[in-house]
């Protein structure tokens, strides 16, 4: 699994406020077995500054990367049009295109986003893209690895 955006750190308050309009926040610690390492934090440093994830360390792809979850809103859960709205319009710390990415090093295979998504992230409208990729691909799925700046371990 992978998610259409990563966000390396979101605070306690906003993932409540988050999960109060309707997110779903993942019980499950993904890549729970690799452990948070310096192999497994040079390999997450490099794929959030665009670089591939190197060679040599196998398998040369996302499987090396630190423990995370999944913050997702799907069209099935809550209001889709408030959630939408929302997403337009939410001032969170964490919608700022330094904190928001979406790498492009080889290796890391984001989801891809929908075509208005794409073209509003292209165009540096972070909310617009959140709210297209929710309201046109029904989903909106972020990968996160810190949790209040600590290492997700739990």
């Amino acid at each position: 699994m992978s998610g259409h955006f990563i966000l390396n750190n979101i605070s306690r308050d906003d993932l409540s406020n988050a999960v109060a309009q309707s997110a779903a926040w993942g019980k499950q610690l993904h890549h729970a077995g690799v452990r948070w390492n310096d192999r497994s934090r040079k390999i997450l440093s490099r794929a959030l500054n665009s670089l591939d994830i190197p060679e040599d360390h196998p398998p040369h792809n996302r499987d090396g990367l630190p423990p995370h979850r999944y913050l997702q809103w799907d069209k099935t859960q809550g209001d889709a049009e408030a959630i939408a709205d929302w997403l337009n319009g939410t001032t969170a710390e964490w919608v700022d295109r330094n904190r928001l990415l979406r790498p492009t090093g080889k290796g890391l295979g984001l989801t891809s986003l929908c075509e208005a998504a794409r073209t509003a992230w292209g165009e540096g409208q972070i909310n617009e893209a959140l709210s297209a990729q929710f309201t046109v691909a029904h989903s909106l799925i972020i990968e996160i690895y810190h949790l209040g700046h600590e290492e997700m371990h739990k």
